[in-house]
């Protein structure tokens, strides 16, 4: 089953397509949409929404899931949850179903990777959220160098909204592949 995993939001949003199986999830496509700041909001979320429907079609996608909308800080909570709800709205219109994971979920199987992996609890406290994920990203698939290409730049920054939606694809293929026994 393929699916469209996003760290969704007004401004720039990680995209991630995954075939999930029995195994690892394999990442099909993975990318950052950054919207123009000159344009007004509803139409920076118009574009996002397009990029994600071409991308369901183009990929013959079953599911769109991202993560949660839930917002600790009032100053950028707004434009998110309106971007979440015409995302939802759009999506509902064209017939394409929409799950969500909440980005505690998300953070902990991160470091449940990591345990897994015998990272020790003071080793994971060293990172800061965004590098938790990112280096589970890169326990889980081995190293892999390509995998690794997609979450940093060529000058080695994170860029933690794609790494968000990958750990996002594999949480979710994890829990559709628990429900099929």
């Amino acid at each position: 089953m393929i699916i469209i995993a996003l760290d969704f939001s007004q401004a720039k949003t990680g995209i991630c397509v995954m075939k999930c199986n029995k195994k690892k999830p394999k990442i099909l496509h993975t990318e950052l949409d950054v919207t123009n700041t000159k344009i007004e909001g509803i139409e920076r979320t118009k574009q996002t929404i397009d990029k994600v429907r071409e991308l369901y079609k183009d990929y013959d996608a079953k599911i769109v899931v991202k993560e949660s909308a839930i917002i600790f800080r009032a100053s950028t909570g707004l434009p998110v949850i309106k971007s979440h709800g015409a995302l939802e709205y759009d999506m509902l219109l064209n017939a394409v179903p929409v799950d969500e994971v909440h980005n505690s979920t998300i953070k902990a199987r991160a470091k449940r990777i990591l345990e897994e992996n015998k990272y020790s609890k003071e080793d994971i406290k060293k990172l800061n959220k965004k590098e938790i994920v990112a280096k589970a990203i890169e326990v889980y698939y081995n190293k892999d160098s390509s995998v690794k290409e997609r979450i940093y730049t060529e000058r080695g920054k994170l860029i933690d909204d794609v790494a968000d939606a990958i750990m996002l694809g594999i949480v979710y293929s994890e829990k559709i592949n628990s429900k099929k026994g």
